[in-house]
């Protein structure tokens, strides 16, 4: 639980016993959150490429997976603004189904036809997009 609140709590930016964790920001241009250390150094590599959206359905289903067991094993969390908005806004990020959501795109990087997710974000990769763990994938959905 102190883990996961390192990540959506402004209170805990500075805390020690968060160390590293990166608080998100969201992304005007392409509708999303993102690791704020990327925008912090202009660099689209940081945090395994989390500002340009890769591996977003792998990453953030960690998230989502470790609130659902938190909610079960403490169901109070659930009545947190913070934590909810939190796990609900990486679920919009990665898997939004609302057309109508002028803040993220309906299902980010999942291909409807293909019927999986496809890496690599907005980055360019001279051999295309690829699929790297379905496994992860399926823990996010």
């Amino acid at each position: 639980e102190t883990a996961l609140s390192c990540f959506y709590d402004p209170a805990k930016e500075e805390a020690p016993e968060c160390g590293l964790a990166s608080h998100s920001y969201y992304d005007e241009d392409w509708g999303g959150i993102s690791a704020r250390q990327g925008w912090d150094t202009k660099d689209c590599n940081v945090d395994f490429g989390n500002t340009c959206y890769n591996d977003h359905h792998y990453h953030f289903g960690y998230f989502v997976v470790s609130a659902s067991i938190l909610a079960q094993i403490r169901p109070a969390v659930l009545k947190e603004p913070l934590f909810t908005s939190y796990i609900n806004t990486l679920i919009r990020d990665t898997t939004n189904p609302s057309k109508d959501d002028e803040f993220f795109p309906q299902f980010r990087a999942f291909d409807w036809f293909d019927l999986h997710s496809w890496s690599h974000g907005v980055a360019p990769m001279h051999d295309g997009k690829d699929q790297e763990s379905t496994s992860e994938e399926i823990n996010l959905l």
